[in-house]
């Protein structure tokens, strides 16, 4: 009886490893830099997101030279979201799978606001009274 119940034990570890190893991991990588003056911006909040529900999967700050990187994401469909003080939220939706170890998002342009808005114009009418 023992032999049975520590063979199937043995077969559940293995099957439970195998499906654990087989599941491809990647690691991402990118570079955040300002638009305006072409210099990387130093810690810059990066998050990786699942594209279905938008629940966060990683983040990270953009080191010193602007560089990021994440490693253990899986397969599937994500966005990445980068965002920097004083500067529009940059986002971009990416997938990972097959036998691609990493992807390389390569530049990732921060545009500055008050750059984005140059004008606002108000038009205002005077309601009718009765």
């Amino acid at each position: 009886m023992n032999f049975n119940r520590a063979t199937l034990l043995i077969f559940l570890f293995l099957l439970f490893s195998a499906s654990l190893f087989s599941q491809q991991r990647h690691s991402v990588r990118g570079l955040v830099f300002n638009v305006s003056d072409a210099q990387p911006l130093p810690d810059a909040t990066v998050c990786v997101l699942y594209a279905r529900d938008s629940i966060l999967v990683d983040f990270s700050y953009s080191a010193v030279n602007g560089t990021f990187q994440f490693t253990g994401i899986g397969d599937g469909d994500y966005l990445l979201l980068v965002s920097y003080q004083n500067h529009a939220d940059y986002v971009t939706p990416f997938s990972l799978g097959g036998e691609t170890d990493s992807y390389d998002l390569d530049t990732i342009p921060m545009h500055r606001t008050e750059i984005l808005l140059e004008e606002v114009i108000v038009h205002a009418h005077e309601a009718a009274s009765r």
